[in-house]
């Protein structure tokens, strides 16, 4: 959780980063992650958990991380390029 009040930080800080939608849909993923985890596992801590929100929480994690990681590697070769475009 630290890492990603690091980056909104810096993303608050950093104006040319505001203006990208991959950050938007970045944090939008993350939290959704986030939604799925941290319900299944207080469940789990109160000694109530649910089959319910850990498949969902499994089947869910799958396609959202993968989606995620996608839209990582795509910026970061986005920028790459930019820089040889510019250079």
């Amino acid at each position: 959780v630290m890492e990603k009040n690091i980056l909104l930080i810096m993303v608050i800080m950093l104006e040319e980063i505001q203006s990208k939608h991959v950050v938007c849909v970045q944090f939008f993923l993350w939290n959704t992650l986030d939604l799925l985890r941290y319900p299944h596992e207080l469940l789990c801590v109160m000694e109530r958990p649910s089959i319910t929100m850990l498949w969902s929480r499994y089947t869910l994690w799958i396609p959202l991380y993968i989606l995620s990681v996608a839209i990582e590697g795509a910026e970061v070769s986005d920028r790459k390029l930019n820089e040889k475009m510019r250079a």
